[in-house]
């Protein structure tokens, strides 16, 4: 292998990669919504199937629905999931 890698850890990369595909039959991953790997962040994004919105101002997060009452009033909003990281994007819905 050359030593200019083309991909941002790419060692990791190949790795993830072969561990895919020794898969027997099915492969599960299982993450924290809050702190997905980058590599499963990538496979959300190649997936059509997938109903995640990514958060527009971070671009790296999901949004996330959240809902509550307060005073006997209910609420709801989608909020960045990197909110602990600065993030405070937020979509309030009517």
């Amino acid at each position: 292998m050359s030593e200019a890698d083309q991909y941002e850890n790419g060692e990791e990369r190949r790795l993830f990669y072969v561990a895919m595909t020794r898969a027997k039959e099915n492969v599960y991953f299982i993450a924290d919504s809050s702190y997905k790997s980058k590599f499963i962040a990538e496979l959300e994004l190649e997936d059509n199937d997938t109903e995640i919105r990514k958060c527009p101002r971070c671009k790296t997060a999901d949004l996330v629905k959240r809902s509550g009452t307060t005073n006997g009033r209910q609420w709801v909003f989608w909020g960045c999931s990197n909110f602990l990281y600065g993030c405070n994007y937020q979509e309030w819905e009517n």
